[in-house]
């Protein structure tokens, strides 16, 4: 088997108690939102050209999860690292990756999801191009990035 290491602007991680597993004992499907959710959020507070140049422009930051794994995936793990970072730039849009990674079971995995992140105007909810400043942040916080999971 092959692999590589990549580093994450965000690095999280949760113990995992009893309240975080179903009736089944696997980690619950909400639980797994959650920690995607902290995450990005977590992301997007590194980005403070991202928000500025939304404001001056009378815009909004919309972010949205794609696609998540669920929580039976990751099973009863005594803890999961969460870690985000943007991993695609288009000209209205990035995306950030979320891996999460678990540890203390029998089968450790690591999953991730996939969200979308723009800036959209509210009146028409149509997006506006990022532009390289919103671009160059994006590069600037992969290059400074320091977590590995």
């Amino acid at each position: 088997m092959s692999s590589f290491v990549s580093k994450w602007v965000v690095l999280q991680r949760h113990a995992v108690g009893a309240d975080d597993l179903d009736a089944a004992g696997v980690v619950r499907d909400d639980v797994v939102a959650r920690w995607i959710d902290e995450a990005r959020h977590a992301y997007l507070e590194c980005c403070p050209v991202l928000r500025e140049t939304a404001e001056r422009a009378g815009c909004v930051v919309r972010s949205e999860t794609r696609s998540l794994p669920s929580g039976a995936e990751f099973g009863a793990p005594a803890s999961v690292n969460v870690s985000a970072g943007a991993t695609e730039i288009w000209p209205t849009e990035f995306a950030i990756e979320v891996r999460l990674r678990s540890y203390g079971s029998a089968d450790d995995v690591a999953r991730s999801a996939s969200c979308t992140v723009s800036i959209v105007d509210p009146a028409n909810g149509e997006p506006r191009e990022l532009g390289d400043a919103v671009r160059e942040e994006m590069i600037a916080l992969a290059h400074t990035a320091q977590h590995f999971n």
